[in-house]
């Protein structure tokens, strides 16, 4: 809590102003020596968590987030799970028996440390998906012959990079494997939004399904 706290410039005062506690109970929970009610605990979400989007991409995030339209993590620019839609938290709950919800401010890393799913770290960290870097990019995964399509969308906030919206837009099944691997990573640059540029091509790339469009 103290590090998000400092990495918004706030102070223990700013934080207990905006809940309308006293500072001290901000210093306990801090030093935990006291936890937040639950009333508290939401409102420290919002204050502490939030991106403070505005205009059009604030709507886009929280049409995907609110209305659960798909699986999907909002991770702000310094790759830490800021919100969940709630078919996500119910796919880790079922899935994984992980709860999104005590994973909220954790770096992403921490998710998929928990799932085991180490594999898809290397891609993030060498094509920088979590970064900025892109517009849109797509990380294709196999695990035991299940295709799941990560999408990476780049959000910003008056032209600065606020942070990505991660969701898997996709899952089809292959021929069963013994593998867990990375199958490809397609990119869309922010100087060139035309145009897909596949960075990275793994095995089983030729067996993606790419859905049928007509523009």
């Amino acid at each position: 809590m103290k590090a998000l706290r400092r990495s918004r410039g706030m102070t223990q005062n700013d934080v207990a102003a905006a809940l309308g506690v006293e500072q001290g109970t901000v210093s306990r929970w801090e030093r935990g020596v006291e936890a937040p009610r639950p009333a508290n605990l939401a409102g420290l979400h919002k204050v502490l968590l939030s991106l403070r989007l505005d205009g059009p991409a604030k709507k886009r995030v929280d049409a995907i987030l609110k209305n659960s339209l798909y699986q999907a993590t909002l991770v702000d620019n310094q790759g830490r799970m800021v919100a969940f839609s709630s078919i996500a938290v119910d796919f880790f709950r079922e899935r994984y028996d992980v709860d999104l919800i005590s994973l909220l401010g954790r770096p992403f890393q921490t998710l998929i440390d928990q799932i085991n799913q180490t594999e898809v770290l290397w891609p993030l960290e060498q094509y920088g998906l979590f970064k900025g870097k892109y517009l849109l990019s797509r990380c294709y995964t196999n695990w035991h012959g299940l295709i799941t399509c990560n999408e990476f969308e780049t959000v910003f906030d008056n032209g600065a990079f606020a942070g990505t919206l991660l969701y898997a837009s996709s899952r089809y099944r292959i021929a069963k494997n013994n593998e867990r691997n990375v199958v490809k990573i397609e990119v869309i640059s922010l100087d060139d939004p035309g145009q897909v540029v596949t960075v990275y091509e793994g095995r089983y790339s030729e067996q993606i399904h790419y859905p049928g469009a007509a523009v």
